[in-house]
């Protein structure tokens, strides 16, 4: 994977996790925002697996 695409990767995963955790966020009140929080866990976990794989590989 190029360093170019990895970077894309982990800036997908990253806002997609940001997003996880402004939507738990103003859901506060309702039952399932435990899983929107894990989410955002998960999400963001996996960027920075990514980026560590990237480096792992070579990349920038």
């Amino acid at each position: 994977m190029s360093d170019g695409m990895v970077r894309g990767v982990v800036a997908a995963l990253f806002w997609a996790s940001m997003v996880s955790l402004f939507v738990g966020i103003f859901r506060w009140e309702e039952p399932d925002v435990l899983a929107w929080f894990i989410g955002f866990g998960v999400l963001l976990g996996a960027a920075y697996a990514v980026r560590y794989w990237g480096r792992r590989q070579g990349g920038g």
